[in-house]
């Protein structure tokens, strides 16, 4: 046995057999996965339009181990002003139970004869439930 060790197979078998249990282990102690519930609390510019995934209501994000993590969503519309929009919204963690919330806009292109709407940026907090 000790000279299959001193072999370049033995060592691989080794190695490969090492990885294994390790894998078994690491699945063996995961954390699992955790649904929350994302609720958002920012101002809104009264006949603004937002291009966000709050515009049915709460949203909700999964995250293995339950621990939060930053986010960015992005969601692109041609909107009728004639031009093709984005809508950026990022989620940065700042407490077990928050997150900061940014949303921006960036005009992709415009028909010629289009006039674009004013850009309508805002900053707010998202509240995380866990369901």
């Amino acid at each position: 046995m000790q000279q299959a060790m001193t072999t370049p197979v033995g060592k691989l078998a080794l190695v490969g057999a090492a990885l294994l249990a390790l894998g078994a282990y690491k699945a063996a102690t995961h954390d699992p996965a955790v649904t929350y519930r994302l609720s958002l609390s920012a101002p809104e510019e009264p006949n603004a339009i937002y291009l966000t995934r709050w515009d049915a209501g709460s949203v909700t994000a999964t995250f293995d181990g339950g621990t939060l993590e930053p986010i960015t969503f992005r969601t692109r519309a041609h909107v009728y002003d004639g031009c093709h929009w984005q809508g950026t919204e990022t989620l940065v963690p700042i407490s077990e139970t928050q997150f900061a919330y940014d949303y921006s806009e960036q005009i992709l292109s415009c028909e010629p004869d289009a006039v674009p709407l004013r850009k309508t940026p805002r900053q707010g907090v998202v509240t995380v439930e866990k369901l």
